[in-house]
């Protein structure tokens, strides 16, 4: 039986909740998701 940490989501969720103004502090880089880190990391700038 395959692992489900193998399956990969979309960032969409995490790109809703900084658009909605939450922060990534507290939150360790690399997630282990390319496409999260980039949105954390662009949230962390601002």
């Amino acid at each position: 039986m395959p692992s489900r940490r193998r399956i990969r989501r979309p960032p969409d969720s995490v790109a809703r909740l900084l658009v909605a103004g939450a922060t990534p502090d507290g939150i360790v880089i690399p997630t282990g998701y390319d496409a999260i880190d980039a949105l954390l990391s662009a949230g962390s700038a601002r």
